[in-house]
C-alpha cells in the first residue's frame, strides 16, 4: 500500500496492471506507464516525466499563490483594524506605539521608528519612538538635523526611500544604531502627509526572510503611513484644543477651566490616598496663576 504524501511518482506496471495503477494514482502517484514486451514504454518515459514535473510545478505554484493571498488578506484585515484603532487615539505616543508594532508585523520587518518635525527648531526631526522585534522604545531625545539621515532626506523631499543596504548610502546616519546596539540593513522611509504637508517620517528596517523590501511591502507601508499621518494630526489637534480650553487667550496663563480640571484630579487622588484633608482657595486677585 502507499501511505502519506508522495513526491512526484510514476508507477511502471505490467500488462493488466491498470487496476493497480489506478489505485496508486488515487493514493497519490502522479502517473503510470504500462510495460510492453518490445520496450517501447521506455521511449514514453521522458515525456511522462516532463509532464509529471510540470504538473508538480503547477501544484507548488498554486500553493505559493494561495499562501500569498492568505497573508495579504490577513495583512489587509490587520491594516483595516489598525486604521480604526488609530482614529480613536488622541495621544501621539499611543499612536506611535500601535503604529510601530503593527508596521513591523504587516511588512515583516525587524524594527521601525517614527520621526516628527521639531516644533522648536525648524528643519530638525525628533524620534518619537522605536520598535525592535515588537518591543517599544521611546527615544524622545534623539534628533536629526537638516540633512542628517535618510529620514531627514525623505521628510525634506517628500519621497519614499527603499534601500537594500542603508549603511552604504551616503545619507545614512548611524547614531540611532549605536544607541540601540542595532544594525540597519534594508530600509524603507515613508513621508507622513497630513493636510497637504509632510509632518514626519515612518522608517521600517530589515526585511525578514529577504534582503530588501518589495513592491508589496511598499504598498502596505504606504497605506500604513497614510493612516498614521491622519491619526497623528488628529491627536495634535486634540491636544491643541485641550490647551486652548484651559488657557486664557490674552494672558497665556491657566484659566478657571484648568482650576476645576486640576481640582477634580486632586480630589480623586485624595479620595484614593488621603483619609482627611483641607482645601485652601485664595481669592483670584491674590492668585496670579488663575484668571
Amino acid at each position: 500500500s502507499l501511505e502519506g504524501v508522495l513526491p512526484p511518482t510514476i508507477l511502471v506496471t505490467g500488462f493488466g496492471g491498470e487496476k493497480v495503477a489506478a489505485d496508486a494514482i488515487e493514493m497519490g502517484a502522479s502517473d503510470y506507464i504500462v510495460k510492453d514486451d518490445s520496450g517501447r514504454y521506455l521511449d514514453l518515459l521522458p515525456t511522462v516525466v516532463d509532464q509529471v514535473l510540470q504538473k508538480q510545478h503547477l501544484v507548488e505554484e498554486k500553493q505559493r499563490v494561495i499562501q500569498i493571498l492568505h497573508k495579504r488578506n490577513h495583512d489587509l484585515a490587520l491594516l483595516n483594524q489598525l486604521g480604526q484603532e488609530l482614529t480613536t487615539m488622541l495621544n501621539v505616543q499611543q499612536v506611535a506605539g500601535h503604529l510601530l508594532r503593527a508596521g513591523t508585523e504587516i511588512v515583516g520587518a525587524e524594527g521601525s521608528s517614527l520621526w516628527l518635525w521639531d516644533d522648536q527648531e525648524e528643519g530638525w526631526l525628533i524620534c518619537k519612538a522605536v520598535s525592535h522585534y515588537g518591543e517599544h522604545y521611546p527615544l524622545v531625545d534623539v534628533r536629526l538635523g537638516p540633512g542628517q539621515g535618510i529620514a531627514s532626506w525623505a521628510a525634506k523631499h517628500g519621497e519614499m526611500v527603499n534601500i537594500l543596504s542603508a549603511p552604504e548610502d551616503e545619507r545614512f546616519f548611524p547614531d540611532v544604531d549605536r544607541l540601540l546596539g542595532f544594525q540597519t540593513k534594508s530600509l524603507l522611509a515613508l513621508p507622513l502627509r497630513a493636510r497637504g504637508a509632510v509632518i514626519g517620517v515612518l522608517e521600517i528596517v530589515n526585511k525578514i526572510n529577504s534582503d530588501r523590501f518589495g513592491d508589496e511591502d511598499q504598498a502596505m507601508a504606504e497605506m500604513l503611513a497614510a493612516s498614521a499621518a491622519i491619526a497623528i494630526d488628529n491627536a495634535r489637534l486634540f491636544s491643541k484644543v485641550q490647551h486652548l480650553a484651559i488657557t486664557d487667550e490674552l494672558t497665556g496663563i491657566h484659566n478657571r477651566r484648568y482650576f476645576f480640571y486640576s481640582a477634580e484630579r486632586e480630589f480623586a487622588r485624595a479620595r484614593a490616598q488621603i483619609k482627611a484633608g483641607l482645601l485652601m482657595i485664595s481669592p483670584a486677585n491674590t492668585w496670579p496663576g488663575l484668571t
